[in-house]
Formats: structure tokens, sequence, C-alpha cells
């Protein structure tokens, strides 16, 4: 019996519970080359993606986008001027920093590399008008067996431990 790739997106956002989140520091992602990026393909948060095995093939580029925001919980929030950036892998990781993190007045950009099948963890800093802000981004691509929502849980513990641990 064949079965369909299952994908699973666990998205960053203001109204979740597990207050794992920066509300002031905005990361998105997109599953291409940072010169391939546009401006439309842009998703909010960390993500895990399932699926049947020989389904995903390596390495796998992700770009990386964060802005620093007076208030992310808000419909529209404000986008503040960021002076720097960095984004570096933290623990055991299935992938490395491909494009080392760059600043406009108003975002940084990077590019991640990912390696192999497994989960992923980095610490994200901007540096904005209130100084550094800290937040941690999950990558996950895993069997379409696995407990997403028992790696999502371990996964947040991870964030949050990363978050604080960032420096």
């Amino acid at each position: 019996m064949k079965r369909r790739l299952l994908t699973l997106l666990v998205v960053a956002s203001p109204l979740a519970a597990c207050g794992t989140e920066n509300p002031d520091l905005v990361v998105e992602r997109q599953p291409s080359p940072i010169e391939q990026a546009s401006d439309t393909g842009w998703k909010r948060g960390s993500v895990i993606l399932a699926g049947e095995p020989g389904t995903f093939t390596f390495p796998q580029a992700v770009s990386l986008r964060f802005t620093v925001v007076d208030n992310a919980a808000a419909e529209m929030p404000k986008a503040l001027l960021v002076s720097q950036g960095k984004v570096e892998p933290f623990g055991t990781v299935q992938l490395e920093v491909s494009v080392a993190a760059t600043c406009q007045p108003m975002e940084c950009t990077g590019e991640l590399s990912v390696t192999a099948a497994g989960t992923s963890m980095v610490a994200i800093e901007a540096t904005g008008p209130n100084g550094v802000e800290r937040a941690c981004f999950y990558y996950a691509v895993v069997d379409a067996d696995t407990d997403t929502d028992a790696l999502r849980a371990d996964l947040e513990a991870q964030q949050q431990d990363c978050r604080f641990m960032a420096k």
C-alpha cells in the first residue's frame, strides 16, 4: 500500500501557548536558496516535514529571514531597524549555515543547508533599537511514521532551552 506524502507545518505564532517564541523577533523560512527566494514565498516559524523514506533529497537549501518588530501580536507589526544578525547551529544538527546572516535596514537574511533527515535547531540573534533579540528556529525532516506531536513538544522544549542559552 502506497502512502501519500504527509507534510506537517509547525508555525511559530504569537498566539502559541508554548511561550517559546520571542514576540519581538519574527523568523520566516523558504525552501530555496536565498538568491531564489521570492517576496511571496516566506512562511513564518519553525517546521516539521514528514514523508515516506526517499521523499526528501539532500542537501536542501532553506532561506531564513528575520525581522525585529514592535509587536508581533499586532495585525500589522512595524518592522524596526536592525544593525546586525547572526544564525548559528545549536546542539546536534543535520544542517550547516551555508550563507551567513546579512542585514538590510529592516531585516536580515541567511541560508541553511540541510544535510540529512533528522532534527536541527539554530539560534538567531538580531540587534535592534532595544538591543539584542534572540530566537531559536527548528527544522525537522522525519519519517511519516514519526509521532510528530511528541516530536513537536520535544523540539519546543529544546527551543526554549536554546533561546535562553544562546549568547
